[in-house]
C-alpha cells in the first residue's frame, strides 16, 4: 500500500511541476511588506529571512498551512547531532514551487483528508552547507566526487 501511495503522490508531484499553463495568479516579485505573512510576523523575520523574500522565497506555511514541516537540520535529530538553525525553523521555497506544492497538496486532500505532504528540507544557508560538508568523514578524496 505505501508504495502505492508513493507512486501517486510522486504521480501528482509531477503533474504539478509541469504545468506550463499554470492558473496560479500570483506575484512575480516580492515586497517585504506585502509577502503573506501575519502582519505581527513581519518585524521579527531574521536578517536571512528578509534576503529570503527579497528573491522570492516564501515560507510554505504562509502559502497551505496544512503541509507538514519536519527540519531535521533545525532539531538535534540528524547526523551532525546539533540544532544548525538557532532561531531560523521555517521552511522557505521558491514561490512558484510553494504554489505547485500547494496544488499538489490540495489534489492528495482530496483524495484522503489523512495524506499530506511532509517537507524535509529547504532552503538552507550556505554557511549550514559548510558546517554539514565538514562534518562529513569522507577523505578529501571522496569529497571530490561530490
Amino acid at each position: 500500500m505505501k508504495t502505492i501511495v508513493k507512486i501517486v503522490f510522486f504521480s501528482f508531484f509531477i503533474v504539478a511541476c509541469n504545468k506550463k499553463d499554470s492558473k496560479i495568479l500570483y506575484k512575480k516579485h516580492i515586497d517585504i511588506e506585502t509577502v503573506y505573512l501575519p502582519i505581527e510576523t513581519k518585524s521579527s523575520l531574521l536578517p536571512f529571512e528578509k534576503l529570503l523574500l527579497q528573491y522570492n522565497f516564501v515560507n510554505i506555511k504562509s502559502i497551505d498551512s496544512t503541509i507538514l514541516c519536519d527540519l531535521r537540520y533545525s532539531t538535534t535529530n540528524n547526523f551532525v547531532g546539533i540544532d544548525m538553525y538557532g532561531d531560523f525553523n521555517a521552511c522557505y521555497v521558491p514561490l512558484d514551487i510553494a504554489m505547485r506544492l500547494h496544488e499538489v497538496q490540495k489534489t492528495l486532500q482530496l483524495i484522503d483528508s489523512a495524506y499530506s505532504l511532509v517537507i524535509l528540507d529547504a532552503v538552507r544557508p550556505q554557511h549550514i552547507q559548510q558546517i554539514m560538508w565538514d562534518s562529513c568523514t569522507y577523505s578529501g578524496r571522496q569529497k571530490k566526487i561530490f
